[in-house]
């Protein structure tokens, strides 16, 4: 699970603990890590084992070498570590997709250090401001509450 602390680091142990430059780069549904070390450019295929069904999928940021993709529709969310290809989806059925009554829908991805938690935030905006919903997901403590 992500809350255990191999899911997190599993990546310093592969990487040698050397520091390396890396880009993560999304085409479609294909990913690469590009990475530079010692002046040399590797590229390297990254395998992508989740199935979105037909959600269309966006890349919200990374940290600590996990990345964070999110739904259009607002309705999922995927905490990947892209070196071990473990994963995690939060699916929450009981929020609408928000797509389907105009609103925008925007995420954040982060990790909070003082409480060794990974946050997930997703703010949902309707007509430019005529109402906006913020979640805030805690996945240490498997919560969501509105803000």
């Amino acid at each position: 699970t992500l809350s255990s602390s191999h899911f997190a680091f599993a990546y310093l142990k592969l990487s040698n603990i050397s520091p390396t430059e890396s880009l993560l780069i999304r085409n479609g549904n294909k990913f690469q890590i590009m990475s530079y070390e010692n002046g040399k450019i590797d590229l390297v295929n990254v395998e992508v084992d989740f199935d979105v069904g037909d959600e269309k999928m966006v890349l919200v940021g990374s940290c600590n070498g996990l990345v964070g993709l999110g739904s259009k529709s607002g309705c999922l969310f995927i905490v990947w570590n892209p070196i071990t290809g473990e994963f995690c989806k939060y699916l929450n059925s009981e929020i609408p997709d928000f797509t389907t009554v105009g609103c925008m829908v925007t995420w954040g991805f982060g990790y909070v250090s003082a409480i060794d938690d990974y946050k997930i935030v997703r703010i949902c905006e309707k007509d430019f401001g005529e109402w906006i919903r913020v979640h805030v997901y805690s996945i240490r403590f498997d919560r969501l509450r509105r803000i």
